[in-house]
């Protein structure tokens, strides 16, 4: 069985509070309820996570706790979806395109590289038991405050890109269609960055609306 996870802890009070200033709650709840949506046609589990357990900078890391037994010894491939991202109806099961052995992730729609290797936004990732057995051994706190030191702007979707890097991890990469900037032309829109805050009205939030009063109509 799969699970399609989501992560939902407000800012206010964590060290960082300020890296999630462009949090939108309708694009949040458009997020949620395609996100259902998108998990029962694929026939998969939806949760959303609103405890923090990881506590570490600001709740973006809380994504590190799917990589625990709790969630790997109890579901084959697990999606996790950033709360901006409209997985929509029409898109095909993403678990069909996966390797369920390895860390899956999408190659950047703008084609950003970390190390010269191309790298990932961390909103869309499939992972299992394999791959989070052999990278959560590298998720310390002592380690994640070692890189702040050197690049203050040292962030959870760094951590992950460096990580999947490492020989031993086998990392699948799927198309950028899985997490395509803005743009409602994609199997994953992914509302980043300032946009969301700024134009209520941007093309794919309206195709969500739309979508989502069709089918409360049916």
């Amino acid at each position: 069985k799969n699970a399609i996870v989501q992560i939902f802890i407000p800012a206010k009070g964590w060290e960082q509070e300020s890296h999630l200033n462009w949090q939108s709650e309708e694009v949040v709840s458009l997020s949620l309820k395609l996100s259902r949506i998108y998990a029962k046609r694929v026939n998969a589990e939806h949760f959303l996570i609103s405890k923090a357990k990881i506590f570490f900078k600001h709740p973006t890391w809380e994504r590190f706790q799917l990589f625990e037994d709790e969630w790997v010894n109890n579901f084959n491939n697990i999606l996790y979806l950033d709360t901006d991202v409209f997985p929509w109806p029409n898109a095909p099961s993403i678990f069909d395109f996966i390797n369920n052995k390895a860390f899956n992730t999408v190659i950047h729609c703008a084609g950003k590289t970390l190390n010269g290797i191309p790298s990932f936004n961390a909103g869309v990732f499939v992972l299992n038991k394999s791959c989070a057995i052999n990278m959560r051994k590298y998720f310390k706190k002592n380690l994640w405050l070692e890189k702040f030191k050197k690049d203050p702007n040292w962030e959870d979707s760094k951590e992950l890109n460096e990580i999947a890097q490492k020989p031993e991890i086998i990392h699948h990469r799927l198309l950028p269609i899985w997490n395509i900037k803005n743009s409602p032309d994609a199997y994953f829109t992914h509302m980043w960055g300032a946009l969301k805050k700024n134009n209520p009205n941007a093309l794919a939030i309206i195709k969500a609306r739309n979508i989502l009063k069709n089918n409360l109509a049916k």
